[in-house]
């Protein structure tokens, strides 16, 4: 799933995917992966750990 969202975030228009771009430029398309993958796991446990739901950034 990481893989696909790092080839699909060229299309750049989901929100938060400026940042993944940014790091897709600077470093290699796996290394993307694995931040995209880290970004995820600590939203989720934040969610768990606090028992709320989560809300998506809307664009300003």
């Amino acid at each position: 799933m990481c893989c696909a969202r790092t080839r699909r975030a060229g299309r750049r228009g989901e929100p938060g995917e400026d940042w993944l771009w940014k790091i897709i430029q600077r470093t290699k398309p796996k290394q993307a992966a694995i931040a995209l993958a880290n970004r995820t796991a600590r939203t989720a446990y934040a969610l768990l750990k606090n028992g709320t739901e989560y809300r998506a950034a809307r664009p300003a």
